[in-house]
């Protein structure tokens, strides 16, 4: 299946949008689910590390970190908010997306966006606009080569 999955996203995306590598951290208690965002984010041409909890991905982060935090909400050992404010604290320019599929979750969601998370997103989400939401935070990230070019690098 994942193999399919991942054919699949080669027609998804773009040349140019291949070129924009990020490392990316995924946090979500949801193995299943950790393992698609990996693939298709790993063909999209992204470095790719998850983990299954807060706790753990807050670990992960200050060990090596990373472009870009997707965080799952709702987690054992530290939930997503958590990690928000703990990464926020330490890593106040680190981009992090949050998402979640609990009853509430908008409530939650307009909260961790007040916490520091830059995007969020509502579960159930096709990967295609998981990979297109990413794309748009590097390219954020990115100047223009045209800037590049006239004042150097940043």
């Amino acid at each position: 299946m994942l193999r399919f999955a991942s054919d699949i996203l080669g027609s998804v995306i773009s040349p140019q949008e291949r070129v924009l590598r990020a490392s990316i951290l995924i946090i979500d208690d949801d193995a299943a689910l950790r393992e698609v965002l990996r693939v298709g984010l790993e063909a999209a041409g992204h470095t790719v590390r998850d983990m299954k909890n807060g706790r753990e991905g807050i670990r992960a982060f200050r060990k090596a970190p990373c472009d870009l935090v997707i965080t799952d909400i709702y987690m054992p050992e530290r939930d997503g908010l958590e990690l928000i404010e703990a990464l926020r604290r330490t890593h106040p320019h680190v981009k992090i997306m949050a998402m979640s599929g609990a009853s509430g979750t908008m409530d939650y969601l307009n909260k961790a966006r007040l916490l520091g998370a830059v995007m969020v997103m509502q579960k159930p989400f096709v990967i295609s606009a998981l990979l297109n939401a990413v794309a748009e935070l590097i390219r954020e990230a990115i100047p223009p080569v045209s800037d590049i070019g006239r004042n150097g690098p940043p």
